[in-house]
């Protein structure tokens, strides 16, 4: 399982290469990303997600966060493109927010 952690309050990013058997995905169609944060929230502001090629996709909230959502959570990103308008869900992940 892939751990990512950022720091609250801060312009922190990340990023995760989205593959499918291995061959980085396309991107070029998505058209909307939500980064689902279980038993937290999801998150929807496209300003915070950026195509960087190569089925890498940037992720910026560590600003998302407040001082007392400092924790671990499971999260998964979903991507949305017109063949795919219920969208697909990534694996999970572990966040982890410290202050």
């Amino acid at each position: 399982m892939v751990v990512e952690t950022i720091f609250q309050g801060r312009d922190n990013t990340f990023s995760l290469r989205l593959t499918r058997a291995g061959v980085a995905e396309n991107l070029s169609a998505v058209n909307k990303y939500e980064f689902v944060i279980t038993d937290l929230r999801t998150i929807t502001d496209q300003a915070v997600f950026v195509e960087r090629g190569n089925g890498i996709v940037e992720i910026n909230i560590g600003s998302q966060f407040l001082p007392a959502e400092v924790g671990s959570y499971k999260a998964y990103l979903v991507t949305f493109d017109p063949v795919n308008v219920n969208g697909v869900r990534w694996p999970d992940m572990k966040l982890k927010v410290k202050a």
